[in-house]
């Protein structure tokens, strides 16, 4: 990460060492221009004064051991930050769907950014240690590293995950029995389809077969579980299919479009719009402006 970015600007990351976690801290007083990128990336602050961030629009003023987090594809800038004050670990975004139990942490994860010390404080010093496992890992030569830092990574989003409690089924069964668990083992294998199928004209009858549920008690334990519906899930897994598209300039939106599995332009708008902020033109654009370097 560097201060030449250009107002969003599309950033490929080059990784170091040929790891799948990037470790960085900041060498200097700098800023970083609006920018994105298809990894995700968390700051934990270091120091007492104050980091001015935004995400998605959405300013935050860090404080010591607050934590940012910063999903695949979002929208971001630093207005301010000090001297050693961050301390920055990249992943690829694919580790937030690396299981089909992470499937379905992943919507609760990425509609959140900020870890408050303040407000959380046993959970930031958690979340902290990790990343200065991380970072210890990575000065390291340790034999098989960077599976330990993916190991301290997916604890890490586990740790973020824990505030995910699936309400109990109605009947006031209680939240660790034996039906729930098969219930949402079987809701993961759901998402896990769903996520992988998207581009394809699935329905809520295919998902609910293939999770062994009738098409209507899967529609109710859906939304019961998940807080969204199956069709709006499913919108959202397409829309970050779309996203991945972007990133292949022989490809159009309208391409991209169907490639992703809507089925008309005016639909992907509109969601697009609702989602991301911004029409797909405009982001599109932004990944079109190379950095020189690259």
């Amino acid at each position: 990460m560097n201060s030449q970015y250009t107002e969003n600007q599309y950033e490929d990351i080059q990784f170091h060492d040929s790891s799948y976690i990037n470790v960085s801290t900041l060498n200097s007083p700098t800023d970083f221009a609006s920018h994105w990128h298809t990894y995700g990336e968390f700051v934990l602050c270091l120091t007492p004064e104050k980091t001015e961030c935004t995400v998605s629009s959405e300013k935050f003023f860090l404080k010591q051991n607050d934590l940012l987090m910063i999903w695949p594809c979002e929208l971001h800038s630093i207005e301010s930050a000090q001297k050693g004050s961050l301390l920055i670990v990249q992943f690829p975004g694919h580790m937030l769907s690396c299981t089909s139990e992470f499937h379905m942490l992943q919507d609760f994860l990425t509609h959140r950014h900020l870890l408050s010390a303040e407000e959380s404080p046993q959970q930031a010093r958690q979340a902290a240690q990790f990343l200065y496992r991380i970072q210890e890992l990575s000065a390291s030569s340790e034999p098989f590293r960077d599976t330990r830092k993916q190991i301290c990574l997916m604890e890490l989003l586990l740790l973020l995950g824990q505030d995910f409690t699936p309400p109990s089924p109605q009947g006031g069964e209680p939240a660790q029995s034996s039906h729930n668990t098969r219930v949402l083992q079987k809701l993961s294998r759901a998402c896990s389809y769903i996520s992988q199928n998207c581009e394809k004209n699935i329905s809520l009858e295919d998902a609910a077969a293939y999770a062994g549920f009738s098409k209507y008690h899967f529609s109710r334990i859906f939304k019961e579980y998940m807080n969204t519906s199956f069709t709006a899930y499913l919108t959202s897994q397409r829309i970050q299919k779309a996203l991945s598209l972007f990133a292949q300039p022989e490809l159009s939106i309208t391409d991209a479009v169907f490639l992703s599995g809507f089925g008309s332009v005016a639909s992907f708008n509109r969601s697009f719009k609702q989602q991301m902020g911004c029409t797909p033109s405009e982001y599109r654009s932004r990944m079109r402006e190379e950095d020189a370097q690259k």
